[in-house]
């Protein structure tokens, strides 16, 4: 009897292990947060690194679980002296990490079912493309101080998709968003002060 109990035990702390991650406004970090407070909670686990952004540009910031792709997260601040987090985002292509159960490589037909509404996203195929611009009032909305953002990516197999292209607004309602069914490609939370 006690063997099967310290299996089942061991289940249990393995399966809690294992299960996704939810990123929110206040986790994995928190309105307010600065550097300082994340490498005091985090440890070693919190690394100060060169974060690249679109346009070639970069930014000093936080890597939380530097060498685990899984639980890897990048944190950029709003000021150069990082006492203030500015946005939280899962880059990697597979992630232990959700947001409101979706996660990278997802379909945006699941986004819309989780959202309960439209997705408006900048057009594909440029630095800023795919990056979403409006939830419409959906579940995904989040609040004034913290929004909710993804970025989607057009398939390997996507088919005509000239008109979905370049530095336009597009909706997931349009028909060529919605036949080639965009992969979410980066999940983010951004705080607002």
């Amino acid at each position: 009897m006690l063997k099967r109990v310290f299996i089942i035990a061991i289940s249990t702390a393995f399966a809690t292990n294992c299960m996704a991650e939810d990123l929110s406004c206040n986790y994995p970090v928190k309105p307010g947060d600065s550097a300082k407070t994340i490498k005091a909670r985090y440890g070693k686990n919190a690394v100060i690194d060169t974060i690249n952004l679109p346009e070639g540009e970069t930014a000093k910031g936080i890597i939380l679980y530097p060498k685990n792709k899984l639980k890897r997260i990048e944190i950029i601040f709003d000021d150069e002296e990082m006492t203030r987090v500015g946005s939280v985002t899962v880059r990697t292509n597979k992630s232990d990490w959700k947001l409101k159960g979706l996660t990278n490589s997802d379909r945006l037909n699941k986004a819309v079912a989780i959202n309960g509404a439209p997705i408006s996203m900048a057009g594909f195929d440029w630095d800023y493309g795919g990056y979403t611009g409006d939830f419409h009032k959906g579940k995904l909305a989040g609040t004034k101080t913290c929004q909710y953002g993804l970025r989607f990516e057009l398939p390997e197999n996507a088919t005509d998709f000239d008109n979905i292209i370049g530095d336009i607004s597009i909706n997931s309602n349009d028909k060529a968003v919605k036949r080639n069914n965009p992969l979410i490609s980066e999940i983010y939370v951004e705080y607002s002060y």
